[in-house]
């Protein structure tokens, strides 16, 4: 069994702007047999985007939606199929902007997501924020932060190019990692809390900070108290004085008492 908990939270340079948060983020537990799988995605919207709040939570909505109904057998996954949710969701998102009277790049946002089953995982990201993993006690990443040539800048799903491959057939801008074995947990976050969380002088996640958020879903199991916990931490002043930008974050870890 799975403790899981997410939050988005308004960056305090938001709300003094009137802006709404832009961030999005959820998660999902569905049983296959006697395997329980979970599905949590984040997106986080361009700022310079007019309705990145709209794209990011159509994002995230509708690809819970699909993932729920998926077939989602580890054995057979491959890169193909994860190409194909994040095209399925980018179809969505063109329909929406047909809905909102609004250009397709108006609803600009990233995208992280993860499937995750009793003897493995795949995580998926296309812009910035990074997934990290614990497996046999160590905390690692399984993406990092997209950065373009400038700071902030980095590609949406609604780029023109974010599904390309290059010649040699990775994909440009779409990151995958699998993971074999068991995961103990998980967490994802978007840019605003990612300066705060990851060593880039090593290219590794910062440990203490990971293992004090996860340290709460092994010793609480009711997830409206979780909620709390984590919705008021991302908006400390500790964190607040810190950044000023939206965050959002999914931790998960794995109960297996």
């Amino acid at each position: 069994m799975w403790a899981a908990v997410s939050a988005s939270v308004a960056g305090t340079s938001h709300r003094k702007a009137g802006i709404p948060c832009q961030d999005s983020c959820g998660f999902l537990c569905r049983s296959s047999g006697a395997n329980q799988i979970l599905v949590a995605i984040l997106a986080d919207g361009a700022g310079s985007a007019s309705r990145s709040e709209v794209g990011s939570a159509e994002s995230v909505d509708y690809g819970l939606n699909l993932l729920a109904a998926a077939d989602l057998d580890f054995s057979s996954f491959d890169d193909e199929s994860i190409r194909r949710w994040y095209q399925e969701i980018r179809s969505r998102l063109d329909t929406v902007a047909a809905r909102e009277g609004v250009a397709f790049n108006d609803l600009a946002c990233t995208l992280l997501m993860t499937v995750i089953w009793r003897e493995g995982a795949v995580f998926a990201q296309i812009g910035d924020g990074v997934w990290v993993y614990q497996q046999n006690g160590c905390i690692c990443n399984a993406t990092w932060p997209e950065t373009g040539e400038f700071a902030n800048v980095t590609t949406f799903i609604t780029s023109e190019h974010a599904l390309d491959r290059t010649t040699d057939g990775t994909f440009r801008h779409l990151q995958i990692k699998r993971v074999q074995g068991s995961i103990e947990a998980i967490a994802g976050l978007t840019d605003g809390l990612q300066d705060l969380s990851l060593d880039y002088s090593n290219r590794s996640p910062f440990q203490p900070f990971f293992r004090a958020l996860l340290k709460p879903l092994w010793e609480h199991h009711d997830p409206i108290s979780l909620a709390g916990m984590l919705k008021a931490g991302l908006d400390s002043d500790l964190i607040n004085s810190r950044t000023d930008d939206d965050k959002s974050l999914v931790l998960a870890a794995r109960n297996t008492n």
